[in-house]
């Protein structure tokens, strides 16, 4: 999986690029990763009734509880997403994805019997997954030369709407046979080997091997060793603050990311009581509404 190729064996096609076998096998897992990230996302306000009948919440309650958590995921995508490189480039990276993913809080979700518990607990979940996206796109770029990063970061990009489909139906296939805690206990335990298998492919000699390959056939490594060697004489916070600056001095750069954010915004406002209105208006049970066509198709894609 790991070795070298040669530039015959690689793939060539004017749509799909060529890459070191780890480049690809990097951007399957990352893409697994964000699906992931997209499943999570799903997980509270798809169970939201079973929740609110439990804890005999009403909707404003409700809607606190989605807002905690999405506050989360404010919060994580904003400190990792500046301070992630901070953490480590390349190699590294992996190990702060793997901290951010937290997947013990979601675990600990299914077991809360407060809910003070269940509120601190979908903050924190939410500030994992939160600083899961921005860590994970920076880090399938990093194992790709940069002539083809736009390839990688959009194609691993597609684990969003795919997991926005596969998502529900996989909540509704669990509630079939459990309750809204079953799911918070199974369904986050799909990222577990997600996890693995990046630190596995993470590793300093895989990264010098890709480079090795990308620089063979006239290409430009997105991340060499030199500046993973140069990271250790840099100040950490302020690198990061610098990169934040540099990046918003660029006008394009603050219309796209308030673009985003409405976007975001407004797709959040319209799943998060999708499924509540599908079990008390339409009448659906809980499972029914939650794997529904109807929320799949609701859902907006990226």
């Amino acid at each position: 999986m790991a070795g070298d190729v040669s530039p015959e064996a690689a793939p060539r096609n004017r749509y799909i690029p060529r890459g070191h076998p780890v480049s690809w096998w990097m951007l399957v897992v990352t893409t697994g990763a964000i699906l992931i990230t997209s499943i999570d996302r799903a997980l509270l306000p798809t169970v939201l009734p079973g929740i609110l009948k439990e804890f005999s919440l009403s909707e404003t309650a409700g809607g606190v509880l989605v807002g905690l958590s999405f506050a989360g995921t404010m919060a994580g995508g904003l400190i990792l997403g500046v301070f992630g490189d901070s953490l480590g480039k390349g190699v590294r990276r992996a190990y702060t994805w793997a901290v951010a993913i937290v997947v013990i809080s979601a675990i600990a979700t299914a077991v809360s019997r407060t809910l003070l518990q269940l509120q601190i607990l979908r903050f924190v979940m939410g500030f994992g997954t939160g600083g899961m996206e921005p860590v994970n796109v920076a880090m399938v770029g990093e194992w790709w030369q940069k002539e083809d990063r736009g390839f990688a970061v959009g194609t691993h990009h597609t684990g969003f709407p795919i997991g926005q489909f596969v998502g529900p139906l996989l909540i509704g296939a669990v509630l079939v046979v459990g309750t809204w805690r079953s799911v918070f206990l199974f369904l986050p335990l799909l990222a577990i080997p997600i996890v693995i298998l990046q630190v596995v492919l993470a590793r300093r000699e895989n990264l010098r091997r890709v480079n090795a390959w990308i620089e063979e056939h006239d290409m430009t490594p997105s991340v060499t060793e030199h500046e993973l060697d140069e990271e250790r004489d840099e100040r950490p916070v302020a690198t990061a603050w610098e990169a934040v600056k540099l990046a918003l001095a660029e006008r394009n750069v603050r219309l796209s990311v308030v673009a985003n954010f409405l976007f975001l915004w407004a797709e959040t406002g319209v799943v998060s009581f999708l499924t509540l209105q599908l079990t008390r208006e339409a009448g659906l049970s809980l499972a029914a509404s939650s794997g529904s066509p109807v929320r799949a198709v609701a859902l907006v894609p990226r």
